[in-house]
């Protein structure tokens, strides 16, 4: 997997880095593993619970082809379903029929690079969901459930179009005004959570990225390197449905935050870093840098989902690489409170690469079920 960056001085700095850093490595025969954590090693010691789940039978209309995340709200799933034509599939979850498919390819006001789309879980109270286009223009929708089920020709509400300055992984509209996310290559500073006010057009960040122990990777948070840092660790998102609490869980390397906003101000309310990414810059030449992982890289968590009392992570854990059928699969769900204390683990019988709670019905998992069998499988947690 590679992260492409175009700041020069950034590039140069960090490619001296990783050397300086190898040599260290090899001259005082550190172990830069000697402070990573297992994060199935926070539960050893709770309960633990194994799940039989049962398969959604999809409708011939309705087959997924190459689902990627998924939502779920009132028995309708949505999934980011890039077929080349449109980017996202609602399937009805109750009898397997397809709903509709939108989000249509191309460069039309209500047209999107479908290549590049993050869809946002549905809002319990307003029923409302968002979609951001991670690639230029960088446009942030909102989307009304009902209405675009009841009318073909709907066009959602554009929120804003972002600034170039910044990127967003898997931002969460807040209200109509606060856009807030993981800022990903952005020298700003070392904090990793942005609030966009689309209003004043101001960016408010908080948040430090959370500090390894281990003086190898010191280097990782300079000034100069925190944005490729912060880009590949990437993050999942997700909100508190009734609070103003946010979790945000690592993609790659293994770390959670847990925060509070506060008067427009994130708080932290409690963090822990496992193990960080590890990466290498290539220097592509004609001022073209990419991030490579190395093969002793792990994923962290494949996404996250939430309820009123808990977060329920799909840790990974694999080398990154792992053979692509089993890369981005897992089976073991991690449960944490909203204070960040890990309270059970969760062994599911077929591995999948991302879940969902319905917020119309906290005590039913769905999941997407990995590659050769793609397909939704139903889980009853109680």
């Amino acid at each position: 997997m590679y992260f492409t960056q175009s700041n020069s001085t950034m590039r140069i700095t960090f490619v001296k880095t990783l050397l300086l850093v190898s040599l260290v490595i090899i001259g005082n025969g550190c172990d830069p593993s000697r402070d990573e954590e297992d994060p199935l090693n926070d539960f050893i010691t709770l309960p633990k619970k194994s799940l039989v789940g049962t398969d959604i039978i999809l409708k011939s209309d309705s087959v997924l082809y190459d689902p990627r995340t998924i939502h779920v709200f009132d028995s309708l799933a949505i999934c980011y379903d890039n077929n080349g034509y449109t980017a996202f599939s609602i399937v009805n979850l109750n009898n397997g029929s397809l709903v509709r498919r939108f989000a249509q390819t191309g460069s039309g006001e209500n047209q999107y690079n479908i290549n590049s789309l993050g869809l946002n879980r549905i809002i319990k109270d307003q029923q409302h969901f968002t979609v951001y286009e991670a690639s230029t223009p960088h446009r942030f929708f909102k989307f009304d459930l009902d209405s675009l089920i009841k009318d073909s020709h709907y066009a959602p509400r554009l929120i804003s179009v972002l600034p170039t300055e910044f990127t967003f992984i898997d931002p969460i509209l807040q209200s109509d005004s606060i856009i807030t996310g993981n800022i990903s290559f952005s020298q700003l500073d070392s904090k990793v959570i942005g609030r966009y006010n689309v209003i004043n057009k101001k960016l408010i960040t908080g948040i430090d990225l959370a500090k390894s122990q281990n003086d190898i990777f010191k280097e990782y948070y300079d000034i100069d390197n925190i944005g490729w840092t912060k880009s590949v660790l990437g993050g999942k998102l997700a909100a508190h449905p009734k609070g103003r609490e946010i979790a945000n869980f690592s993609a790659r390397g293994a770390m959670y935050q847990i925060f509070n906003i506060k008067e427009n101000n994130p708080k932290l309310i409690k963090e822990k870093l496992y193990y960080l990414p590890r990466f290498k810059i290539l220097d592509l030449g004609h001022g073209t840098m990419k991030s490579k992982f190395t093969p002793t890289n792990r994923y962290g968590f494949n996404n996250i989902t939430v309820t009123n009392d808990f977060i329920f992570a799909l840790f990974n854990g694999k080398l990154t690489e792992t053979s692509e059928a089993n890369s981005l699969s897992s089976n073991i769900i991690l449960v944490y409170d909203w204070n960040g204390n890990p309270v059970r683990k969760i062994i599911l019988d077929k591995d999948c690469y991302q879940i969902a709670i319905d917020p119309q019905n906290a005590n039913i998992l769905y999941a997407l079920t990995a590659f050769k069998n793609v397909g939704i499988r139903k889980f009853t947690l109680d």
